[in-house]
């Protein structure tokens, strides 16, 4: 298909594309907030323990 007859297609869908990503980001920014306020504790623990287990593990693995 040539170019000149897919580019306003294309450009349509990306429009579309961007302005429903800045819908949703809009709409999850309070429940975003509060996830991270609430659970960013929990995250970065649940990271911690990640990484020592990884660690861990290659250690042993050696």
């Amino acid at each position: 298909m040539p170019y000149r007859r897919i580019a306003p297609y294309s450009a349509a869908a990306a429009g579309l594309w961007a302005a429903a990503e800045a819908g949703a980001g809009y709409a999850a920014a309070t429940s975003l907030q509060r996830l991270l306020t609430l659970g960013g504790p929990v995250l970065a623990a649940v990271a911690l323990a990640v990484i020592a287990g990884v660690v861990l593990w290659l250690r042993k693995r050696r």
